[in-house]
């Protein structure tokens, strides 16, 4: 305080684990800035066995069984909702706490699967591979949806 004057510093901005805004890995503490630039989990940006990169792969590796699923046969509402989660997931995979980010995943198809959208099968499929996902479980093969 200077002359009567108060200086009030900025307030600082909160940021939450698995919401994107992290640039370091909550299991190794790596730089996570070459898997913001890439848009997928990089091994470089972590510490050799950091299990925070190793449930991002598994992330990585049902994203593209969702890719595949989106484009073989699914009707079009179907393959739209798929590809959204592809990126919702991906998304996840590149955050600091993969596992929060996943959880909030299923908290959120799992809200989506009780409203009796007609996706409400495969919100609830989705809420039961994040929750897989999050203990570090293989997911259950994706089951087909209706074609049209």
């Amino acid at each position: 305080m200077k002359g009567g004057e108060l200086i009030m510093a900025a307030p600082f901005e909160l940021r939450l684990p698995g919401n994107g805004g992290g640039n370091y890995c909550t299991g190794c503490g790596g730089h996570l800035y070459r898997t913001k630039d890439a848009g997928e989990p990089v091994e470089e940006d972590h510490e050799p066995g950091c299990e925070v990169f190793s449930r991002a792969v598994q992330v990585m590796l049902y994203v593209e069984q969702l890719k595949r699923a989106a484009t073989a046969g699914a009707d079009r509402r179907r393959r739209r909702y798929l590809q959204k989660s592809a990126k919702d997931l991906t998304t996840a995979a590149c955050t600091d706490d993969v596992v929060l980010a996943i959880t909030k995943l299923a908290h959120r198809y799992e809200k989506e699967s009780q409203q009796g959208a007609k996706t409400g099968a495969t919100a609830e499929m989705l809420m039961q591979a994040c929750q897989a996902l999050a203990q570090g479980q293989d997911p259950a093969p994706i089951a087909p949806g209706p074609s049209h």
